[in-house]
This record gives structure tokens, sequence and C-alpha cells, in this order.
């Protein structure tokens, strides 16, 4: 549980005290951090607590009534944007268990008013989500931010918590609103300048001293684990740092747990003195130091659990194995129960973005009319039903009819496709309750930068997805000096809603595209259900250098004739 006006994520106070962590030096929009991601070519890891926190808080009302949909769709749609728009390759690390150190904390975000509780359905819904998408992702044997940075030391950290900095992580990204694009990078390894002693003492002490010194921070500030969010009482940040400047001419040595404990307790007041401050300080202390250093667990890549230290907590298993992938509830570690799998197996993620998913049952037109075995024994009315329902044309450039070949070639070309691939799913594409494609003229007479100009008008898009065409530096786009032929326009987050395509249907696609399309230019996915998602893009990255997106012509012959 959390609440959007608490800002006590991890460890209180300690952002501003770091290099990179006072909200002065927030930045602004994911195109510049895109840019600083691909050239550290780093892997990075996402912890998604706080990510599913907010798609879950933004549909609280649905989410509080067990309706997960819009939660899960809110969740898809960060996903899309972050590995399709931005192209960050990343490991969503999903919560696992709650280990019994933090009720104190779940009780305090409990009592807020709006509060939510993360339960384990939703984040089984959103693994299934990251697994349908390709996008790799791991459930933490218990939270997220102990698993965050440990299977490869070079990982930057991302995520809303300060306690991936006290789990010893280096380079932290810290996302203060994923839709607003605010973060700031909370850089551990600058080293140490005047400017440091005097502005940032803490980040000082850290550089002498070590990590111990955040922990300290930790259990006298307030942290996850604190009893009280305050921490120790009657003890600030002023006469924390006091306790450590009083070690300043001491070898370092002489600062540990007991000193430092008896330095703190002679700030407080006389009253605390006489009641033994000095031994819960110390205790505290301990017991802090201990959770962020050896009490904390993670999964390697063999699915072994292994504590923050390296030790050996419980071998790889295959209920660990199943834990880890999502596949039985993550906060129970127990199968999933009738009423979990009944969820997760009716949630279509192709068909969360747009919900125009269709019953092929309920389709005229998919197939050939009963009796008739062949293309050429239909008649063109019977042709026409088959082409339009799957967004054909049955009109030529021209402006005139397609004559009956033709049609039968359109036909074919449909048939070969979808053949190819047996996972096709159908949309409704109607103008009756389908959202943004009601709204926007797609025709193939429509030049691109018009219709995206209609599309960033539409108020069914993000802000950031609008504020992304927007920039005329954008990862994708960029329509000046570039002729970009008039085509059909569908939505970029079909992108991720179809099926995969057969390696024989991506031979016959490749050449005319690549020959149609200049490279760098932004080509929208038209024909969405019979091109992949996913899967489609890293084959596009493979193989269409410069190009993001692609898209089919109105009338797909030349693509898929064999």
């Amino acid at each position: 549980m959390y609440h959007p006006k608490n800002n006590n994520l991890g460890v209180d106070g300690l952002l501003r005290e770091l290099h990179g962590g006072r909200m002065t030096e927030q930045s602004v929009g994911f195109a510049e951090l895109t840019e600083w991601l691909h050239k550290s070519k780093r892997p990075i890891d996402i912890d998604t607590g706080t990510l599913l926190f907010v798609c879950a808080y933004r549909h609280r009302h649905a989410y509080n009534s067990g309706d997960y949909l819009p939660s899960v769709r809110a969740f898809q749609r960060l996903l899309i944007f972050l590995s399709v728009v931005y192209k960050w390759k990343f490991t969503a690390i999903l919560d696992g268990t709650s280990p019994a150190e933090k009720a104190f904390e779940h009780q305090r975000r409990g009592d807020k008013e709006d509060s939510i509780t993360i339960n384990s359905t939703y984040i089984a819904m959103c693994a299934k989500v990251c697994r349908t998408m390709f996008i790799d992702f791991v459930v933490a044997p218990e939270e997220a931010d102990m698993q965050v940075g440990r299977r490869n030391k070079s990982t930057i950290a991302m995520g809303c918590d300060g306690d991936l900095i006290a789990f010893g992580n280096k380079i932290v990204v810290m996302i203060d609103n994923y839709h607003q694009e605010k973060y700031r990078i909370i850089d551990m390894t600058k080293p140490i300048t005047e400017y440091t002693k005097d502005e940032l003492p803490l980040y000082y002490y850290y550089c002498k001293y070590g990590i111990r010194v955040i922990h300290w921070w930790a259990a006298t500030m307030g942290c996850d684990i604190s009893e009280e969010r305050c921490g120790v009482r009657h003890i600030g940040r002023d006469k924390f740092l006091s306790a450590l400047d009083s070690f300043e001419d001491k070898d370092p040595s002489a600062l540990n747990e007991e000193s430092f404990a008896q330095a703190l307790a002679k700030k407080t007041t006389i009253y605390n003195r006489l009641c033994g401050a000095k031994q819960k300080i110390r205790d505290e202390l301990t017991r802090v130091r201990h959770w962020f250093t050896e009490r904390g667990k993670y999964y390697d890549n063999d699915g072994n659990i292994l504590t923050i230290d390296g030790v050996l907590a419980e071998q790889s298993n295959r209920a660990t194995l199943e834990h880890m992938e999502g596949m039985i509830d993550p906060k129970s570690c127990a199968p999933f129960t009738p009423e979990q799998r009944s969820d997760l197996n009716s949630l279509r993620t192709h068909n969360l973005a747009h919900k125009s998913y269709v019953d092929d049952k309920n389709i005229n037109g998919l197939s050939l009319p009963e009796g008739k075995t062949s293309v050429e024994e239909c008649t063109v009315a019977e042709l026409k039903a088959i082409i339009i329902p799957r967004g054909g044309s049955v009109t030529g450039r021209d402006g005139n009819p397609l004559n009956k070949q033709e049609l039968q070639r359109t036909v074919k070309a449909f048939l070969f496709g979808e053949k190819e691939n047996s996972h096709t799913v159908y949309f409704d594409r109607s103008k009756t309750s389908n959202g943004i494609f009601a709204k926007i003229d797609t025709s193939q007479k429509k030049a691109v930068p018009e219709i995206i100009n209609n599309l960033l008008k539409c108020s069914d898009y993000e802000k950031s997805l609008q504020d992304f065409f927007r920039r005329r530096h954008g990862t994708i786009l960029r329509l000046e000096n570039q002729i970009i032929k008039p085509m059909v326009l569908m939505v970029l987050t079909f992108i991720l809603s179809s099926p995969e395509p057969s390696q024989r249907l991506m031979y016959h696609v490749k050449q005319p595209l690549l020959a149609s399309f200049p490279v760098g230019a932004a080509v929208i996915i038209r024909d969405k259900d019979l091109v992949s998602g996913a899967a489609y893009i890293q084959w596009l990255k493979r193989h269409c250098s410069g190009c993001v997106t692609m898209s089919f012509s109105k009338r797909p012959i030349k693509c898929w004739r064999s």
C-alpha cells in the first residue's frame, strides 16, 4: 500500500542529501534520458512497485471494486511507451512476498485516505503483460528493490524508492512521474569536492565511511521498517551530521555502531538519556543495517535465492523458478486459486489498449462462403464481403471499382497471410464505441503529418505521447526534409496488439517495405491482424536499421504474393 500524498518512499530525506537528488536538479522529458541510457550501454532494472501503484491509483475506484483491467491497461501502455517509443531495454522487477519487517509501514500507508493494496492477482496480471510483450521481467522473492541491480553490478537502477540506494546501487534514476517524464539521476560515484563537503555533507561521509552511513541515516531519520516513521525521536538532520562530524579528526576505525550510538545519544534530551537512549539507538542502527546488508533476498540467474550478502538461502527448485517467472501467486508462493486462474486466462493482453476485440464467430466474410472451395468460385459481392471486414479497399487508386480478377488477388493475399499466421486476432473497426479509431480520418488520401496532427488533438492519448509526437527531435519521428508517402495510419498502440508473423511472411514483407519508405521514416502498422507486436519490433531492429515501426500499404498484394 502507498498513498501519493506520502512522499516518504524508502529512506526519509535521503535523496536531497545526494548528488542529483534535489528537486531543483529534476529533469523533464525522457528524450535526453534515453540518449544518456543508450550511451551508458548498461542494463536497466526497473523497480515496478511504484509504477504498479500509480496505474492502480489512477483507476482506484475500479481497482478497489475488483476490476483490475483499467490498471493493467495503463501499465501496458507505459511499457509500450518505454520499450517501443523510447526503445529502453530493461528488466521489470515485480514485488513478491511482503517481509514481516514492513508491517509497520503497511499499517501507516493503510491508514491513509484512498489508499489501495497491491494484491497478488494484479501483480500476476502485470507479469503476464510483460511475458506476452517479450519484456524481460522477474518476480522478486520479496521486495522488488532488493532484486534490482543484483544480477549485474553495472546495472542502472530505476524506480522511485530511496531503498534502491540503501541496497547499494551506484547509479539510480528516480522517476518522479512517468506520465510527465520527470526524473532525477542519483550518482553515488561522484568524487569528493569542496562543494560536496559544504553542500552535501552526508554524501561526503558516505564517501569517507561507506554505505553504513546511509543505513544509519535510514535508522535515525526513518525508513520502511521503522516502528515510527520519524525513526529515532528527537534526532534530526543537524544532530545526525553533528554526531558524524565529531569523528572527523579520528581514525575511521573509531566509527562503529557503538560509538556512533553514544554520539547520537548525547544529542538527545536529558530525559531520553536517562531512559537508555544509547542502547535503543544502537539496537536500531544494528537492526536497520542488518536489513540492508543481510536480511534482503534476491534471485540469481538460475533461480537460487540469495541474501544481500551473497549467502545461499534456498537452492533453485521448481517452486522458485515458477515464482520468479510469475507462474504462481507472487505473494503467497502458492499455486493460483481457481479465481486467479480465471482472471489470468481471461486477460487478453492484445486487447487491453483499444477494447475492440471481436469473436471470429461473429465476423461476416471471415472465410470463403459455405459450399465454396476456391476464390474463383466466389461472386463479386462475396469477394467484397471478405475484403471489407479486413479493412481492405474494393476500389483502385483511380477511384474506379476493382474488377473481379483484382478482387480475387486481394482476397488471396488476405487469406494467404492469415494462413501463414495461425494466431490471427480480429478487431472491430466500426465507428461505434471504438475510441480513438472512430475519431481519426485515416483514409488513403490523408498524409501522415495531417493524420498525426489529428492524433495530437485526440484526448484519448496520454499527454506524454502527445508531447513525444510534437518534439522535433523525437526518437522516431522527424517529418522535416522527409517525404513520407500518404498511407493509411492506425494507432501506435496496435504495434504490440497483434500476433506473431511467420518467417516466411516476413520474407515477403521486408523488401517491398524497404523499397517504399526512406530509412528513418516513421511508418505505422496498418493491417494489424497480420502483423506481430513485440516480436515484429525485434525483427525490425535486426533487419531494418533506422526504422522503428512499419506499415503495410492499402493493398498488400505485393507484400504477400508468393
